[in-house]
């Protein structure tokens, strides 16, 4: 399907489309963890007595739970990321770069 000549297409690379999308999930992730944890360290770190404090794996509780387990939250959807949604792509077409180097295409 073609887009109306009043509409202007899209140039964008096909790589920097995908470039884009796994940038606006990053800055998603990197989000969601920023309220969460500026948010649960303010409540729970701030104004407590200190019979109240309690340890975790030698981590004040709201430490623990406020910023280390969100790092290894973040760390597991960061590799989940890698390895499954973010897909390797040639920057160029091999015949371009082997004709612009001079060399011969290689064939099996």
């Amino acid at each position: 399907m073609t887009a109306p000549p009043c509409m202007p297409r899209n140039p964008d690379n096909p790589l920097l489309r995908s470039a884009r999308r796994e940038a606006s999930w990053t800055v998603a992730i990197w989000f969601c963890a920023l309220v969460y944890t500026v948010g649960y360290c303010a409540y729970r770190g701030y104004g407590r007595e200190f019979d109240t404090l309690s340890f975790v794996f030698g981590f004040p509780d709201w430490v623990f739970w406020g910023i280390m387990a969100p790092w290894g939250v973040c760390y597991a959807i960061s590799a989940l990321f890698a390895f499954v949604v973010m897909q390797d792509a040639p920057l160029e077409d091999d015949a371009e770069v082997n004709s612009a180097a001079g060399g011969e295409i290689a064939h099996d």
